[in-house]
């Protein structure tokens, strides 16, 4: 892709704007605006009035073509970007610039070239937006560039909605079809994901065919899509993605579950979901990077967690966290991933989740769960890993283990008990001593948060 401006670039590129365009910048950079449209072509006022297509959480609104006031060669498309104040913040807008329109020249910092998500070719804006921000965009152009309609596309936690605005010159004409699956943890290691079984987040997806490659990064749920054109591709989750994605954490703690390599061919035609990429706990491997300190946490133990519950439950004051944040982290629980095996009801949430690290050790279950709530306090309050996708990997692995190890008679009351296939009971074990080592490897040294 090439890179249109550069932070370093800015001064320069605003001069060789100005001197182009034979018009004075003001100081923002943009060129005089016309309030009577060169006759012949279609203004902001007449022809092209606003129009706000959602795309995602956000809404783009063409503001609108425009004729340079000082020089008339020059044609100005805006846009403002809204968010709706719902999901992630904007990371960045795309627009489509086809061949018709020419090479076009921008004011703000972007990339000129294919778009690696949607794989179109035009305009892709850096600058991040608030989920309720807002940010206008130009784009012109040394030509008598008309209205057509173009897709442009907003991308919030790495996943990339399309939608068709107004735009320069072009028709969409090209057919998109949807991709999609999930990237989850295969807690039975079956290669089919059970109802009992969560996706990982922040892993990057591939999608190519060779000429060109799209990519995508699954969300808060471990799913991912793409918008691709009809054709034969190879969609893959790679080993080594780079940036901030969490694909080496990913193999280093888990094995992919299907045949060979993270691969799968897809024929696009028509709308594909599904599309899944199963991984099982590498559970040696994470034993041995919580050890070690590879993977570094400052977790607390049971014993730390049921001395604040104890204090809570009775109304007191616990001595490291406050009744409230206490009460948040067990909130958080109730809705981190799968309704079980957590719920606290409506009374004291803190007797309960006391009863649960506290009771007697009397099933292998009991230690299991003891050990998963201590788990999932240690994330909710921060406590775990740097890395909040292995966090939440570990904890998907741990409630799917729940709910697929639960005794027989408390499985008939589940409503999991239908969807869960009943694990082998030296999988209960495995994975305490997993969550054990988790939940021992930061020290115990208590701290306030």
């Amino acid at each position: 892709m090439h890179a249109l401006r550069s932070p370093h670039g800015l001064a320069l590129t605003l001069l060789l704007t100005c001197t182009l365009a034979l018009a004075g910048c003001d100081s923002a950079g943009s060129l005089d605006r016309d309030e009577d449209a060169r006759p012949g072509l279609r203004s902001s006022a007449a022809a092209d009035a606003p129009s706000t297509t959602r795309i995602g959480n956000y809404d783009v609104t063409f503001n609108g073509r425009e004729v340079d006031r000082a020089n008339p060669s020059v044609i100005k498309f805006r846009y403002t970007v809204t968010g709706t104040g719902a999901g992630a913040p904007l990371d960045n807008f795309f627009l489509e610039v086809p061949s018709c329109a020419g090479v076009p020249f921008v004011f703000a910092e972007s990339f000129l070239g294919t778009n690696v998500q949607s794989g179109l070719s035009g305009v892709t804006w850096l600058e991040p937006v608030p989920a309720n921000g807002s940010r206008e965009y130009v784009v012109a152009f040394f030509s008598d560039v008309p209205t057509g309609t173009v897709r442009a596309g907003t991308t919030a936690d790495g996943v990339q909605t399309l939608g068709q605005v107004p735009g320069p010159c072009g028709s969409v004409a090209e057919a998109r079809y949807a991709v999609s699956g999930t990237v989850y943890v295969d807690a039975d290691a079956d290669a089919a994901r059970d109802g009992e079984e969560s996706g990982v987040p922040g892993v990057r997806v591939l999608l190519t065919n060779g000429a060109v490659t799209l990519t995508a990064t699954t969300d808060g749920t471990g799913a991912y899509q793409f918008n691709a054109p009809a054709g034969a591709y190879t969609l893959s989750v790679p080993a080594s993605s780079g940036g901030a994605a969490f694909n080496e954490g990913l193999f280093a703690s888990y094995a992919y579950t299907g045949s060979g390599s993270a691969e799968q061919a897809v024929t696009v035609g028509a709308a594909v979901s599904g599309k899944d990429f199963g991984f099982a706990l590498r559970v040696q491997a994470v034993l041995q990077s919580l050890r070690s300190g590879t993977i570094a946490t400052e977790t607390e133990d049971a014993k730390f967690w049921t001395k604040q519950m104890r204090a809570a439950s009775k109304g007191h004051q616990p001595k490291d966290v406050t009744l409230a944040t206490l009460a948040g982290y067990l909130t958080r629980i109730e809705g981190l991933l799968l309704r079980e095996p957590f719920q606290f009801g409506a009374g004291n949430k803190f007797a309960v989740a006391l009863e649960i690290l506290d009771r007697p050790i009397r099933t292998p279950y009991d230690l299991y769960l003891q050990q998963l709530l201590t788990a999932e306090l240690n994330v909710v309050s921060g406590r775990g890993s740097t890395s909040e996708a292995f966090n939440m990997a570990l904890l998907a692995y741990g409630e799917a283990v729940a709910v697929s190890t639960r005794p027989t008679t408390l499985r008939m009351q589940s409503r999991s008990a239908t969807a869960a296939a009943e694990l082998d009971p030296a999988t209960l074990d495995e994975a305490t001593v997993v969550l054990d080592t988790f939940n021992r490897s930061g020290g115990g040294t208590t701290r306030p948060r």
